[in-house]
């Protein structure tokens, strides 16, 4: 659980929970910058290390599409900054899927045409919590311009009603 400026691990079904400190500060002193938009928080089990880890991305600029990761190791209670998200994509505003020690995010990239940009195509991002890599999957085309979500399976959903 995030809450304003705190991070909780709570596990209900033993009862018990654990403070994690706030990832802001220790990246944004790393990367040298002063401030952020906003932070989106995820969670994986990472079975190579035997630990879990939570992930932050700290979006320094959606419009430029600027956002730097960081992840906590809770078995060494530290969070070390990972990188960024590849050049170029722009982040949905909805919930990540953490499936089998990778954290995935529905993403847009950017298209030119006629001297601007729109973001119409689309990719999957997938984070490796192991080896800390980002993998980007394209959407194919001919759904590119559907509403789109990803669920727990990680089977990119689109709206029945919308398609041709």
């Amino acid at each position: 659980m995030a809450c304003s400026h705190r991070i909780v691990l709570w596990n209900p079904a033993i009862k018990k929970y654990k403070m994690i400190p706030k990832s802001d500060r220790y990246m944004l002193r790393r990367a040298n910058i002063r401030h952020y938009e906003s932070t989106l928080y995820d969670f994986a089990y990472d079975s190579v290390t035997e630990d879990y880890k939570v992930v932050a991305t700290l979006v320094i600029s959606a419009k430029d599409s600027n956002c730097i990761v960081g992840m906590y190791s809770v078995n060494n209670e530290s969070w070390r900054k990972i990188g960024t998200i590849p050049d170029g994509y722009r982040l949905f505003d909805q919930n990540s899927v953490s499936l089998y020690g990778t954290i995935n995010t529905m993403t847009t990239t950017s298209v030119q045409a006629n001297r601007s940009s729109t973001f119409n195509k689309f990719a999957i991002i997938s984070l490796f919590v192991a080896d800390k890599k980002f993998i980007v999957t394209p959407v194919p085309l001919e759904y590119c311009g559907s509403p789109m979500k990803l669920s727990n399976s990680l089977i990119v959903c689109v709206f029945p009603c919308l398609l041709r």
